[in-house]
């Protein structure tokens, strides 16, 4: 059973599931932007749409820290049953997960219902009166999604254990048109209710599909339950997580909490800049660490230890090599990003200059960002969750102390600034700490790399100020796309000058996936 699992997975190649993720990723991401731009056009900066995506993006980025540690787990775990014992026990794990923990997940509901009014002094303290009741509401009304969220983080847990990335991604798409749709029919007598309408409409459509094809993928049907050892298990290794996602949220809520007490907009100025940044952050390091993680938890259930860091080496290498002209392209042309996505209807000028700081801020710990993300990844295969916790809450720490410090000088873009220097303290510690279960592993052996990269930034930095300065075109659409196309030219240009041998490996794979198209 073993060898047949593992010879019908290496025929599934990481650059073909990053390949499928990545698309599809940027389909969802094309339309989500759509939906943004539908929002902004509606809402603009205004105090209405700042308690919203406070209490709206709070309860989400909660439920993906109870979840995501249990998914992450559950996958690493899921993988192991099915190598090891089968389908049929697979199977049963996979219904015992579903079945024991939907009660816990319930009391959780009813917690938000009757400590509402509590939560949101908390979450915003910026607010008071009436503003504050409408944030308990806010609560009460999302607090129905979690129950949506934990179907989802499981059944996709499972479709990626099975190489199956599409499913997971494409929903997306169902949450844009789901608001969209609510938007554009029902704002004008909704108001700000009518967005509201469309994500919990997005919730249920979203757990029907993903429970569906998991079931039709699988094949898999319901067990009697029971709390066996596989299921403590999975809570003791999820403990950890659950406590690194709590505290990386608790950082978004002292975020959001500090925001609330700036000028009116401030929360929506990060809120619209946040989605951009992690535009980049869901479609490339995302999309790459979500397939590398399911790999590099097979590579350890077969202990090919080599393998992993020859691809742990070889990613960190290509997503570094990637985001380093994306964050460069963000920060020199940010203005123009945020008036061609957002600039319309409610959202105006000043709106535009404050979202793109922000987008600046935000893009200078790009870079760091994908490489602390993918050692991560490497920690979680190792079932090493209690030192990836510890390195994030050092980063986190770091991120509340500079946001309250920042806040003051710099406001909105403070904050930002703050998500990125932590991004870079926490890829620092996890190039330490993986070490001890990836012994050979040596950030030193990407210096060089890393030396040429920063003149490739360098050289493609100075042709953005340059076409910023001397190109004017009246259609600022397409004088973005003309100043984006010389920019990135130079910067591929200049890797081939400094000899960067990781460019000509990607553009290889390119083409060998084209010649196998054909």
């Amino acid at each position: 059973m073993k060898e047949a699992w593992i010879e019908s997975m290496a025929k599934k190649s990481i650059f073909s599931s990053v390949k499928i993720v990545v698309v599809t990723l940027l389909v969802v991401k094309l339309i989500g932007f759509l939906k943004q731009a539908v929002i902004a056009a509606y809402f603009g900066t205004s105090g209405e749409i700042d308690k919203f995506l406070l209490v709206s993006e709070f309860m989400e980025n909660l439920g993906a820290a109870i979840f995501s540690a249990i998914s992450v787990t559950f996958l690493t775990m899921y993988i192991d049953t099915l190598v090891a014992k089968g389908k049929v026990e697979s199977h049963k794990f996979i219904s015992n997960v579903l079945l024991t923990l939907a009660p816990v997940v319930f009391v959780l509901m009813i917690l938000f219902l009757l400590f509402a009014n509590q939560i949101s002094l908390v979450i915003a303290p910026g607010y008071k009166g009436d503003d504050s009741l409408v944030i308990a509401k806010y609560i009460r009304l999302f607090s129905i999604t979690m129950l949506n969220m934990f179907i989802y983080y499981v059944s996709n847990a499972v479709l990626e254990a099975e190489k199956v990335f599409f499913p997971g991604k494409i929903v997306g798409v169902i949450r844009s048109v789901s608001v969209i749709s609510a938007i554009v029919f029902f704002a004008h007598k909704l108001g700000i209710s009518a967005i509201l309408l469309g994500v919990i409409t997005y919730y249920i459509l979203e757990t029907l599909f993903i429970l569906i094809y998991m079931i039709k993928k699988t094949g898999f049907h319901l067990y009697k339950p029971k709390f066996d050892v596989n299921i403590r298990r999975l809570l003791k290794l999820s403990l950890p997580l659950f406590v690194s996602y709590g505290v990386v949220q608790i950082q978004s809520v002292v975020d959001k909490a500090i925001a609330s007490g700036l000028p009116e907009g401030s929360v929506a100025t990060l809120s619209y800049s946040g989605y951009l940044y992690n535009t980049i952050h869901s479609i490339l390091i995302g999309g790459l660490c979500t397939v590398i993680f399911s790999y590099f938890s097979s590579y350890v259930a077969e202990k090919e230890d080599k393998l992993l860091l020859e691809t742990l080496y070889k990613y960190i290498r290509i997503l570094t090599l990637i985001l380093g002209l994306i964050s460069i392209l963000f920060i020199g042309y940010s203005k123009d990003i945020v008036c061609i996505v957002y600039q319309r209807g409610a959202f105006n000028a000043s709106s535009t200059a404050n979202v793109s700081l922000a987008l600046v801020a935000y893009s200078v710990g790009l870079i760091f960002i994908g490489i602390r993300d993918v050692l991560i990844r490497a920690h979680y295969a190792y079932n090493a969750n209690k030192q990836a916790m510890i390195n994030g809450m050092i980063g986190v720490a770091a991120n509340i102390i500079m946001s309250i410090c920042f806040s003051h000088l710099w406001g909105v873009v403070g904050i930002a600034l703050a998500t990125s220097l932590a991004s870079v303290c926490v890829a620092t510690l996890s190039c330490v700490t993986v070490k001890k279960n990836v012994t050979e592993f040596k950030i030193t052996c990407l210096f060089a790399f890393f030396v040429k990269l920063g003149g490739v930034c360098a050289v493609a930095a100075i042709a953005i100020i340059a076409t910023n300065h001397f190109l004017h075109i009246n259609m600022i659409f397409v004088n973005l796309c003309v100043k984006a196309l010389i920019s990135s030219g130079i910067y591929i240009f200049a890797l081939w000058i400094f000899r960067v041998k990781e460019a000509k490996d990607v553009w290889v794979m390119v083409l060998e996936k084209v010649g196998h198209s054909h």
